[in-house]
């Protein structure tokens, strides 16, 4: 139910393959490379807390995730990266010196209900990587502090809800998007 990684030195502090995953509370600790990668199947958890992570906190391919809180500080990449058609909701996102906060990409679902960022470079995306996809889609319910501009790049506004939080959406084509991150202007390219 409680499970731990204290520095990883692999690509994944942490790895979910075709499982079905369920927990109480998954902690990461100093990872090199991403904190929480799963590839397809099902992953449920109450709370998962990444701390110093060189990539990634939690990244899905082809995932149904249902999570109670993502907390992430010292996030060199994404706090979230739901990809490859995954279906990813999370009740409430903190995050603290995060590069990139919340992305969807690649016919993937992303559904928060709070997302809470502090020094956050940009605050998410949501484009299409792979031209086998089609396009991704994020909701987010509510921005805290409400009195912060947040930063969203997207390939159409009607690809991401505010749901009338405060937010700037500035639209761009996915490779456009794709080219300003990896390290690019934001995040960090994959350490293996």
């Amino acid at each position: 139910e409680n499970v731990k990684s204290f520095n990883a030195q692999a690509e994944d502090a942490i790895n979910f393959v075709s499982s079905q995953t369920t927990g109480t509370r998954l902690e990461i600790y100093n990872a090199q490379s991403d904190g929480i990668d799963v590839d397809f199947g099902i992953f449920s958890f109450g709370k998962v807390l990444c701390n110093v992570i060189g990539n990634d906190c939690f990244d899905t391919s082809g995932v149904e995730a249902s999570i109670k809180e993502i907390n992430g500080n010292s996030v060199e990449d994404k706090l979230i990266s739901a990809g490859e058609a995954s279906t990813v909701s999370v009740e409430t996102v903190i995050g603290e010196n995060i590069s990139i906060g919340v992305v969807s990409k690649d016919s993937s679902i992303l559904n928060i209900s709070k997302l809470t960022l502090s020094n956050t470079d940009l605050h998410g995306a949501v484009f299409t990587k792979k031209e086998l996809f089609s396009q991704a889609y994020m909701e987010i319910e509510e921005i805290q502090p409400t009195d912060k501009q947040y930063l969203f790049f997207t390939n159409s506004k009607t690809d991401l809800s505010l749901n009338g939080q405060n937010g700037i959406i500035e639209e761009y084509l996915s490779g456009e998007i794709e080219s300003k991150m990896y390290g690019a202007v934001y995040g960090t390219a994959t350490k293996r």
